[in-house]
């Protein structure tokens, strides 16, 4: 009976020691796991408490309607819940048009609202002129001749001069004669289409976009943006002789890539007062 317990005591001893084993791998495996689970939420907390302003709309915002500075508010969201793409200025939402209803607290997005390039991404070769206009400026047709605009090598996104050549009768010594006078109408617009052909949305900045754009060829017809008091100047120095047509072609001087300003001490012409 000694011999048998002995032998059952050893046997004892050996399942404890293997229980023992088990039971410490255990206790690291879990040791591990409850260790990764801290680092995960440890590292989702701290991108959560990461924040990006955003736009978000502050009330419902129709479809095509344009956006105004009341119709938004700036938030800041967690960085993992913060739409990409989405505006971060409300200035540069202001003025846009919503392309899509858009509900109170909405993040805003290019995708929702009109600008030249959101507008030609949609629209392609079909979009309509109104959406391109920056706000509050004009679009004005300008009539040129066949080699008023650097022999036809304008493109949709130039920079230019507007300059109108008249022939005035003067009195001199020689009696009274015919001089042709010339004067700049504007400086430093930006050239919005060729006939009916739109710039790329940053064209007058990127040569690459503007170099996509085609040549104004033959054209006699260019739109450019103005203000609405130099939209008037520009319709009066192309004159109408009455029949519905332009009498004064003007002429287009093409400016350097990236040239802007205005040159002093040139011949201005100025629009006469209303009577």
């Amino acid at each position: 009976m000694i011999k048998n317990l002995a032998i059952g005591g050893g046997s004892n001893r050996m399942l404890l020691i293997a229980a023992l084993v088990l039971g410490l791998l255990a206790a690291i495996l879990v040791g591990v796991y409850l260790s990764n689970l801290s680092s995960d939420s440890g590292g989702s907390s701290s991108s959560s408490s990461t924040t990006v302003p955003v736009v978000v709309a502050s009330l419902n915002i129709p479809a095509q309607t344009v956006v105004t500075e009341q119709m938004l508010t700036v938030k800041s969201v967690p960085i993992d819940v913060a739409v990409i793409g989405a505006f971060s200025k409300t200035a540069d939402v202001v003025g846009q048009t919503a392309q899509v209803n858009v509900a109170a607290g909405e993040q805003m997005l290019p995708a929702k609202v009109t600008s030249v390039t959101t507008a030609q991404g949609t629209f392609g070769i079909n979009t309509p002129l109104s959406l391109v206009i920056p706000q509050g400026m004009r679009a004005i047709s300008v009539v040129i001749g066949p080699v008023a605009a650097a022999a036809g090598l304008v493109r949709p996104g130039d920079h230019v001069d507007l300059i109108r050549n008249k022939a005035v009768d003067v009195n001199n010594n020689a009696g009274a004669q015919e001089v042709a006078t010339s004067c700049y109408v504007l400086q430093d617009v930006e050239v919005i289409t060729v006939d009916t052909t739109l710039a790329s949305a940053d064209a007058s900045t990127n040569a690459q976009s503007l170099a996509a754009g085609p040549v104004s060829g033959a054209s006699k017809l260019m739109v450019i943006a103005v203000n609405p008091s130099d939209a008037a100047l520009i319709a009066a120095a192309q004159e109408e002789p009455g029949d519905g047509s332009v009498k004064s072609p003007l002429w287009i001087a093409l400016r350097p890539f990236g040239e802007h300003g205005t040159v002093q001490n040139l011949p201005t012409c100025v629009n006469a007062p209303a009577s």
